[in-house]
């Protein structure tokens, strides 16, 4: 299990967020962030739907709380992205 550093925990939240959240480097920046524990993360990708690898407890944990969510977005649609 993934531990939450809390030394932020004290600050606003941020949003971010990341396009193709479920790319090789998407993913990696995604945990990096909820690790950090002072982001909300938004993903955005173009899968239909978000399948969890059993290493991505944090990101299940988060989605569960709201500090993540999931977006089924085209990636090459500008509008569809700012939507």
């Amino acid at each position: 299990m993934a531990v939450v550093d809390d030394r932020f925990a004290d600050l606003n939240p941020k949003t971010c967020v990341v396009l193709g959240g479920r790319g090789f480097l998407g993913r990696s920046l995604v945990l990096r962030l909820l690790k950090l524990g002072n982001w909300i993360v938004r993903v955005a990708d173009s899968a239909q739907s978000l399948q969890l690898h059993h290493s991505e407890s944090l990101l299940e944990q988060a989605l569960s709380s709201s500090r993540a969510s999931y977006f089924h977005v085209d990636l090459l649609d500008k509008r569809s992205i700012v939507k």
